[in-house]
């Protein structure tokens, strides 16, 4: 059942629709061929929703898996990822079917754990499920809460994800990026504060456009940068090798959305298009 209808999103499905609709009709993308994976914000959906919605408008291929990687945002983990024991999930436009026999698989791995309280209320994994279910028919579903890990934690939990997708699988890693001022407790600078976060999160984003899963955990740590789903972004890179190329999106901050940047919060999504 969902948490976030009402607040992270509309709670009524005709409403909700709208909005979403709205979304898509604004993104002007190229298309993107044999898209395989994104990175995409999960912030309350006037906010991050029409960047999400650049990013998904890219492919119209149909998967039959979809597997979100989220990071936990309320109870604290470590070196471990959780996903839920339960048959499906609900938003406003229904029911989606989770692929319970995938998560049986990775339950077979001791790095991914059943900790139930952890999926009841972790928006970034739901905030993505009602732009799916927009985009998509007849997916089954893998959500995935990442803990806090280190970088072997994340190659392995990489390794493994990577070993039981196939081409019919898309995978999302829900991620915002800078979270600027002193509500994040992050100000590195005060000067030309837009462009300053800009180059911070392009910065990451050479990274991530290189799918190099350690330098981008090794430029996190450098700059402190407050990337909150950088461990989901992390074991997508690991997941993925050249030829596979990342295309970025769209680029918003929450500072231009409000006019306001003294607490800003930054919404990439990033395409990534080849094979597994």
């Amino acid at each position: 059942h969902s948490t976030l209808a009402g607040r992270w999103y509309p709670a009524d499905a005709e409403i909700l629709s709208k909005q979403i609709t709205g979304f898509f009709e604004k993104a002007q993308v190229q298309p993107i061929n044999n898209v395989i994976a994104f990175i995409l914000p999960h912030a309350g959906y006037q906010f991050s929703g029409q960047t999400a919605a650049f990013g998904f408008k890219t492919t119209d291929k149909k998967y039959k898996r979809i597997v979100i990687i989220g990071p936990s945002h309320r109870v604290p983990m470590e070196e471990v990822l959780s996903v839920p024991r339960v048959t499906h999930y609900e938003t406003p436009l229904g029911e989606i079917p989770l692929d319970v026999e995938f998560i049986d698989r990775l339950l077979k791995y001791s790095v991914f754990q059943n900790i139930p309280q952890t999926h009841k209320h972790e928006h970034s994994v739901q905030i993505e499920m009602p732009l799916l279910q927009y985009r998509q028919q007849n997916f089954n579903l893998v959500p995935i809460v990442a803990g806090r890990c280190s970088l072997e934690t994340i190659t392995k939990a990489g390794a493994i994800l990577k070993s039981l997708v196939d081409d019919e699988t898309l995978v999302i890693a829900s991620s915002d990026f800078v979270h600027y001022g002193r509500n994040y407790g992050y100000v590195p600078f005060t000067q030309n504060i837009p462009e300053q976060i800009k180059k911070l999160d392009m910065g990451a984003y050479e990274y991530i456009a290189r799918l190099d899963s350690k330098g981008f955990l090794e430029y996190k740590r450098r700059t402190g940068a407050t990337i909150c789903g950088y461990v989901p972004v992390a074991i997508l890179l690991s997941m993925l090798d050249k030829p596979i190329e990342a295309k970025l999106t769209n680029y918003a901050t929450s500072g231009e959305l409000t006019g306001d940047f003294s607490n800003s919060v930054s919404y990439l999504s990033v395409a990534f298009s080849g094979m597994w």
